[in-house]
């Protein structure tokens, strides 16, 4: 492979790895491995290492629910009931660095498409709040569509520029800055990669990574933490960016990867004498198994002083409670709605626990589309069925064959009452439907439909 890569990024391995660049680019010849998370609050342990024994190949070290894995997942039933998530072994360090705790509120900068988002929520476990953002608006779409999947409850997403974070000061407990690179950590997996390679890119990426750590360090808490990662293996873009932050920022702080992250990283570069760049870590291809990664985690130092924030929104309006109970009316007998809604044109959405200030921002979706309200119908939304599933008086639990039946969009015979509900595989949900008769309606999107063979 060596011989389709930039020259100029072959002279930099070279160098920066010395006598060990052999061994690099002899890995980089081998087929890259597949590795997914698995979301433990949705299927235990024991019960997926059990199921899927023939799919999986062992443990990502120092991932606690990472695994690699063979064959294809996009098509399984436990794809579709939003349990596991396709990722680079890799790529799951940074989130595996913020510490997440439950009822964080943290901020994912660079969003899209979705695989860190889903950690983090993973971690969270429905409490706190995530706000996604992406800014390449068909890079957003491609995020939503990842994270309705899942069925979470505390997220927003967002499509904004970085710099229209500037203003949220001190909001986030945690924030992650996956930044836009120059790919050199994924040349194995896509080689178009290297076409696009050269010298003033990785400039401008520097560039172009300083300037959204600069937009969002206001808005973290003091104490918190900011993990800054890359796919990439320059120092410019990696250690270099991080200095350079450090110096115009004195109230960050470089700190120690956690334990699990250290162990199954490679110490960073030293380009200062001033700044211990060893503690931020580097994965390669041959010495760890996954792609190119690097990770840095600063923490703002001092005590938290701000107060809790009102929930506040240029777009959305909050439903008064005779709104709120107009709408469960229609939906009596149906689900049990919460209380906290906000519409947006015929949109319901139904708000995170967490509030926010959401004022400047191009929210895209707040917590959990309920449905469409006409006036005179309400279409209750394939979101809301994931997410919600526990609040329908009604639920269709389907085996194996028949959720299989169900994903490609046809009709399946049941035996339960009548009436609109919401429909699980292994009681984990997958979406609605209504049953009449012996016959369950199928509501399952189409744009998600899948053939079965």
């Amino acid at each position: 492979m060596i011989k389709d890569l930039p020259k100029g990024f072959v002279n930099n391995m070279t160098k920066l790895l010395g006598e060990d660049a052999n061994n690099f680019f002899d890995a980089m010849d081998r087929p890259a491995i597949k590795a997914m998370t698995v979301d433990y609050n949705k299927i235990p342990l024991a019960e997926f290492e059990t199921k899927y024994k023939d799919m999986i190949s062992d443990h990502v070290d120092g991932i606690d629910n990472g695994y690699y894995y063979s064959g294809k997942i996009g098509d399984t039933l436990v794809h579709h009931a939003g349990v596991v998530y396709s990722q680079d072994a890799s790529a799951m360090f940074p989130v595996e660095a913020l510490c997440i705790n439950n009822h964080d509120v943290v901020l994912d900068v660079c969003s899209a498409p979705g695989g860190k988002s889903v950690q983090i929520l993973e971690k969270l476990n429905n409490t706190g709040l995530l706000v996604a953002n992406e800014y390449v608006c068909s890079r957003a779409k491609i995020l939503y569509e990842n994270l309705t999947r899942f069925g979470y409850r505390n997220y927003a997403i967002t499509n904004n520029l970085p710099k229209a974070f500037d203003t949220k000061v001190e909001v986030f407990d945690k924030i992650l800055v996956d930044a836009p690179c120059s790919g050199e950590g994924m040349f194995r997996k896509s080689n178009i990669d290297t076409y696009s390679w050269n010298e003033a890119n990785v400039k401008a990426c520097a560039v172009r990574q300083l300037e959204i750590l600069h937009s969002v360090s206001g808005c973290l808490k003091l104490g918190g933490r900011l993990v800054y990662s890359t796919c990439t293996y320059n120092e410019i873009e990696n250690e270099g960016v991080v200095v350079e932050f450090l110096r115009s920022h004195p109230d960050y702080i470089l700190i120690d990867l956690p334990d699990n992250v250290r162990a199954n990283t490679s110490r960073g570069v030293v380009i200062d004498d001033k700044c211990d760049t060893t503690k931020c870590g580097r994965r390669y291809p041959h010495i760890h198994i996954g792609e190119g990664q690097f990770v840095a985690c600063m923490m703002r130092v001092g005590d938290n002083v701000r107060d809790e924030v009102e929930w506040d929104s240029d777009d959305y309006v909050l439903l008064r409670d005779r709104e709120v109970a107009k709408i469960q009316g229609k939906l009596r007998d149906v689900t049990h709605i919460p209380n906290r809604l906000v519409r947006k044109g015929i949109n319901i959405f139904c708000l995170p626990d967490v509030d926010m200030d959401y004022t400047g921002l191009n929210v895209l979706s707040m917590g959990v589309l309920l449905g469409q309200d006409t006036g005179k119908d309400f279409s209750i939304s394939h979101n809301y069925y994931r997410a919600y599933c526990y609040t329908f008086d009604r639920k269709v639990d389907l085996d194996d064959a028949k959720a299989s039946i169900y994903l490609t969009g046809n009709v399946v015979t049941v035996d339960a009452p009548s009436g609109v509900c919401a429909v699980t595989y292994n009681h984990l949900p997958l979406g609605g439907g209504k049953v009449v008769g012996e016959t369950l309606k199928n509501y399952y999107p189409k744009e998600l439909r899948k053939i079965y063979t």
